[in-house]
């Protein structure tokens, strides 16, 4: 990745381990959030408040997420 490495915090650390728990590996990604976990975290939050009640699954989520991507010419987001 292009990023360096933020410095080592505990925010970090807990974002790396999120990542590597759910997904069994850290995402190019979440190095990027690292240098901001606490932005991070509050992105987090507000989007698990946006989308608890929702009846979308979280495939359905992810294909607006990425057609919404699409439409505003982010490449990268939309085939990440």
């Amino acid at each position: 990745m292009f990023i360096t490495e933020p410095p080592a915090s505990e925010a970090s650390e807990r974002i790396y381990k999120s990542s590597s728990d759910s997904q069994g590996f850290v995402m190019n990604l979440t190095h990027a959030w690292a240098w901001r976990a606490d932005v991070f975290e509050g992105f987090a939050e507000l989007r698990s408040q946006l989308t608890t009640r929702s009846t979308l699954s979280k495939r359905e989520q992810a294909v607006i997420v990425c057609a919404t991507a699409a439409q505003l010419g982010d490449s990268y987001c939309c085939l990440a």
